[in-house]
């Protein structure tokens, strides 16, 4: 156990000698200023909700900062960490508010679950080149996080679910081509977030990754890209140009909801491997574009291209040439919109099985109502 010497008690500032154990000064409000010696190991929840401490200096020494350690110091405005850490552990500086500075050893390894969650007054930040790993949530809600070098480092190899959700400043962010999946809820909110430039190895986008990013403009290619999930892009409603594989094997239920721009720069999504277009998939969305559906295409779902009467007069293009079909396809309660006069073409070449009522302007070869 660490012994603690005041070296100004009216003001707070202590030095404290030793290895701190696990709560040894959690709730400790008198503490300001604190420099720690001869100490390789601070343990859980140490210094866990010390309102009033500002600063804090750590040895060299140091190489384990048990989880929660600094959790909750409201009032930490900088700290350094020093070479030899190789793990910032869950939750380490939760709800630090007023944090604004951290300097990171090039040993690190990884950035535990919501290491820097609530962080509101953080930045920038600058990421070593030796991280692999970022965990869940750890800068969700870091409201004024702004820059961290824009790349994140080559070395990373996991980003968590949520990792950057709700960090409103965020204006571009460039993904390594070490990434190969997207976690779900990632960029969720950003509303800042202009552009996006991944690899050539991004296959997979997890649910509500770019949810409501509304100044999102542009994501580069992703030429490998097999799986987006449920509303990955939902309300995204400046996004104009989206390329993707023709191998891509599933789009998630409302991925691309509320796209109002979307185009392909007046080419075509042809999906070769989808084997349905899931609810809501393109509902309330410009239709500046073309699909082509193979054979492997057996489902069109509810609301899967709906558009209402409002959205109609309001953001689409009066021309709409949706998508060519030839095989056999069910299609759901309301998957197309009710306001179709200025459609040019629907063509499903098939038999087609209409589970619900619809009233479209297409081309069958064979239809059975269901």
């Amino acid at each position: 156990m660490a012994e603690i010497n005041a070296n100004d008690a009216n003001q707070g500032v202590y030095t404290i000698t030793g290895d701190v154990s696990d709560n040894q000064f959690a709730n400790h409000t008198e503490l300001r200023s604190v420099e720690i010696k001869d100490c390789t190991t601070i343990g859980i929840y140490a210094f866990f909700n010390c309102t009033n401490i500002t600063n804090v200096k750590l040895p060299n020494t140091i190489t384990k900062i048990g989880e929660r350690a600094f959790s909750d110091c409201t009032l930490l405005k900088s700290i350094s960490i020093p070479e030899g850490v190789t793990t910032l552990e869950d939750r380490l500086f939760y709800f630090c508010t007023s944090l604004e500075e951290i300097n990171l050893p090039e040993t690190l390894l990884s950035i535990g679950n919501e290491s820097f969650r609530f962080c509101t007054n953080l930045t920038n930040i600058s990421l070593p080149s030796s991280l692999t790993t970022i965990g869940k949530s750890a800068f969700s809600g870091c409201i004024s996080l702004t820059l961290f070098n824009s790349s994140l480092p080559n070395s990373l190899s996991r980003l968590g679910n949520g990792v950057f959700s709700s960090c409103i400043s965020i204006t571009n962010v460039t993904i390594p081509d070490t990434i190969t999946v997207l976690g779900s809820y990632l960029f969720n909110q950003c509303k800042s977030l202009l552009s996006v430039s991944f690899g050539q190895s991004i296959i997979s986008i997890g649910d509500y990754c770019f949810y409501n990013c509304s100044n999102l403009v542009e994501i580069s290619d992703l030429p490998s890209i097999e799986n987006i999930g449920d509303r990955s892009f939902d309300s995204c409603i400046n996004l104009s140009f989206v390329y993707l594989s023709d191998q891509i094997k599933s789009i998630g239920v409302s991925a691309f909801n509320k796209c109002r721009k979307l185009n392909t720069n007046n080419s075509v999504f042809n999906f070769t491997q989808l084997t349905e277009v899931k609810p809501g998939t393109f509902s309330q969305t410009n239709y500046d574009f073309r699909i082509n559906l193979s054979d492997q295409c057996k489902k069109i779902g509810a609301y899967a291209f709906y558009i209402d009467n409002e959205y109609y007069e309001r953001y689409c293009n009066p021309y709409w040439n949706l998508f060519y079909y030839n095989g056999y396809i069910s299609i759901f309660t309301d998957a197309f919109p009710k306001y179709l006069e200025y459609v040019v073409s629907i063509h499903i070449k098939g038999t087609a099985a209409l589970r619900a009522s619809l009233s479209i302007i297409c081309e069958f070869d064979t239809l059975r109502n269901r």
